[in-house]
């Protein structure tokens, strides 16, 4: 009974937040942006849940009740995932080759290594506050999934970025757009190196003083999982709100050329007509 409560409570707060980075990922690689649409959310969800909850339920099985090898839940993963993310690409009208197949495989390939790229960020910076190897961790669920939580809030807030630019009228490059404003730049330069700078004072002074070390290993989770996590949120929020304020000035210049494209053409016409007559 314990395995199964284990599997499900893996599979909905680590895997599943894992599964919908990669399906999003190689849904965007593939350009196939008409399942990010969130006008047909309600569709789009159906069958992106297909992949992730197929996955999800897999890999937490094969963790929790099967005890399989990291190895073999890995190629299960990429191989499960090539073939329902193709799966649903067909049922919704597109054409898969073999060569086709071999590029989805790649994308997920891309996904994982992205994910590893991500976690090789917080895992090492965690487990050396907590004093303890990764193996601790993963035979305690409740344990693995507060370990877990600043990667996954991580790919949220990657998710919620791609969608928000895929659903955007106007599209905006936001990085060339950062760079060529000095204003933008040096005040977002500064904002983020001012959270960074404050995230990783704590971390120092935790991992040097051991402030945690009276402490259980529940609250110890708690307290690093607050650390780690905010100023991922708070990068994160700081991206998507100057996305949507270049955006909006974008949106404000076309309108303005457009209503002078349009003075043009009524004078041009004007021009036209007093010379017929």
């Amino acid at each position: 009974m314990q395995s199964i409560i284990n599997t499900l409570l893996n599979a909905i707060f680590v895997s599943m937040p894992e599964e919908l980075f990669f399906v999003v990922v190689v849904l965007v690689l593939l350009k196939q942006d008409d399942f990010l649409d969130i006008i047909m959310w309600r569709k789009n969800l159906k069958w992106i849940s297909i992949p992730v909850l197929s996955v999800s339920i897999m890999m937490s099985v094969s963790r929790y009740m099967l005890e399989l090898s990291k190895l073999t839940m890995l190629l299960s993963s990429i191989i499960m995932l090539t073939f329902l993310i193709d799966f649903i690409i067909i049922k919704n009208g597109g054409e898969i080759a073999v060569k086709s197949i071999f590029k989805t495989m790649m994308c997920v390939i891309l996904g994982i290594i992205f994910l590893m790229t991500i976690e090789s960020t917080f895992y090492p910076v965690l487990l050396s506050l907590l004093h303890k190897p990764i193996t601790y961790f993963n035979d305690i669920v409740f344990y693995n999934i507060l370990l877990a939580i600043p990667t996954r809030v991580a790919l949220l807030c990657i998710i919620a970025f791609i969608i928000m630019k895929k659903n955007a009228i106007i599209q905006v490059n936001l990085f060339n757009s950062i760079i060529k404003n000095k204003l933008f730049s040096s005040g977002l330069l500064t904002i983020i190196l001012f959270v960074i700078s404050i995230a990783t004072y704590i971390v120092k002074l935790v991992h040097s003083e051991n402030i945690l070390i009276n402490l259980n290993m529940t609250e110890q989770l708690i307290i690093i999982m607050m650390v780690t996590t905010i100023p991922v949120i708070l990068v994160s929020w700081i991206l998507i709100f100057i996305s949507c304020l270049l955006t909006k000035e974008k949106r404000k210049q076309k309108v303005y050329e457009n209503i002078l494209n349009k003075n043009d053409d009524d004078v041009n016409i004007n021009e036209d007509e007093d010379g017929y007559y």
